[in-house]
């Protein structure tokens, strides 16, 4: 018999035929399971896909307006005095920082504000008050010249 007078819907259930009922079922599972992720997949890079399209086309966000950055987190803010940025600094990176890892931090959650300044000094400047009032501890570290600043619990 040549499968040249077979549809495709009729040659593709020929492979399965002879196969025990047993195995199918377990075939079925497998197949559906497979099929189940590639649409959980497919949904994840559809949603994806729409917050890409979402960004190009939309307006800033409040934050954007507020700060020129997104990546402030969502305690911060412009009114908070220089000592409170520090230690919010500090508690989002959960580790200990350098005096000169803060600054840039700083800088990158408002743009608009503290580029023109010397964040740097006014860090370290803040940084030693912070020590002296014991809600910031600092820690020497073995062989460098630098320490470590980190909130004091």
């Amino acid at each position: 018999m040549g499968r040249g007078l077979l549809s495709e819907a009729e040659t593709a259930r020929l492979k399965w035929r002879g196969i025990p009922d047993r195995q199918l079922l377990e075939l079925e599972a497998r197949q559906r399971k497979r099929v189940t992720a590639l649409e959980e997949m497919l949904h994840r890079e559809r949603e994806e896909l729409e917050a890409i399209i979402d960004a190009m086309s939309s307006t800033p966000l409040q934050h954007e307006v507020e700060f020129g950055s997104v990546h402030a987190p969502a305690g911060y803010s412009t009114r908070m005095t220089w000592k409170d940025k520090i230690i919010l600094v500090m508690t989002e990176a959960k580790r200990p920082l350098l005096a000169r890892e803060i600054g840039p931090v700083l800088v990158a959650w408002e743009p608009l504000f503290l580029q023109s300044m010397e964040v740097d000094n006014a860090v370290s400047v803040h940084l030693s008050q912070l020590v002296k009032a014991g809600a910031v501890v600092r820690q020497k570290r073995k062989g460098r010249g630098a320490y470590l600043y980190s909130v004091a619990e």
